[in-house]
């Protein structure tokens, strides 16, 4: 869970910046990024180690 929310954290950054510059393609970007990371911490992992 840890790298997840380490990445959410990355994402959060390069959307601010995204959203920052005046263009409807950053903007939209840095939103759908935005928006895949947080999806990203609601999936369950299947590709786990077993132990």
């Amino acid at each position: 869970m840890g790298i997840r929310i380490m990445l959410l954290g990355i994402a959060a950054i390069l959307a601010g910046i995204a959203l920052s510059i005046s263009n409807i393609f950053a903007f939209a970007g840095g939103v759908a990024g935005l928006l895949l990371s947080i999806a990203g911490i609601f999936v369950r992992d299947n590709n786990r180690a077993e132990k």
